[in-house]
């Protein structure tokens, strides 16, 4: 049953805070993963509704919280439109590239795979964030985007709506694209393709054996234990 509140606290950089209801003494705590979708930010003095649950400690949490009024309320910049521009952008270019010849096939597959990993990672940690399980660290996720997942971590922030509002998260979150994009336009180097197909060379020699569907689960399984030991 939806019961209505006031938001009374709210931190926005690190996305949560608590709301009064009349119908308890103990304030409700509030995550903006719990949130539903809305152009608007969450205020204090803020009227809200939401379904109210109790965690394992006895405390107070609101699920599927939506904002009621306009009272205070600020508007955000939407993202929902810009980002599958981008991506699409990324995604096509790089097939292009692919397709004439500049990088092997493997970049592509590298990309998919960290980049799905990525988003599993930000599914797993939201959902760790509203059990109050145990937290992927940001620097993980981080260190996923620096090494390619930052499209599968762009979509899961969009899609998702976590860790879409921390101000300083995103700003380190643009850095590892840029720093990413870098490192794959040195691909297009003499160097940088040199060393890029000798690797592939290498991977083909090395997985000739190995069907397609035991290529991709052997590489998947290898990157996610390498990131699981981070």
């Amino acid at each position: 049953m939806y019961t209505d509140g006031i938001i009374v606290s709210w931190n926005e950089a690190k996305g949560f805070g608590f709301a009064a209801t009349k119908k308890s003494s103990q304030d409700v705590f509030i995550h903006i993963s719990d949130f539903e979708s809305s152009e608007f930010l969450p205020v204090v003095d803020q009227q809200v509704r939401f379904i109210v649950s109790q965690v394992a400690d006895g405390k107070l949490r609101g699920e599927a919280i939506s904002l009621c009024g306009k009272k205070r309320q600020r508007r955000i910049l939407k993202m929902g439109k810009f980002v599958p521009v981008v991506l699409f952008s990324f995604t096509t270019g790089l097939i292009f590239t692919i397709c004439s010849g500049k990088l092997p096939s493997i970049v592509g597959i590298y990309y998919c795979l960290l980049s799905g990993i990525t988003y599993l990672s930000y599914a797993r940690d939201k959902r760790a964030a509203q059990t109050g399980a145990w937290r992927t660290s940001e620097v993980r996720l981080q260190l996923q985007s620096l090494l390619g997942g930052w499209p599968g971590a762009w979509l899961a922030q969009v899609k998702l709506r976590h860790k879409s509002q921390k101000r300083r998260f995103k700003g380190m979150f643009y850095l590892t694209v840029m720093i990413n994009l870098a490192g794959l336009s040195w691909l297009f180097s003499e160097e940088g393709r040199l060393l890029i197909n000798t690797w592939a060379i290498n991977l083909t020699f090395f997985t000739m054996s190995l069907s397609s569907v035991d290529f991709i689960q052997l590489w998947w399984w290898k990157l996610d234990y390498w990131l699981s030991q981070l």
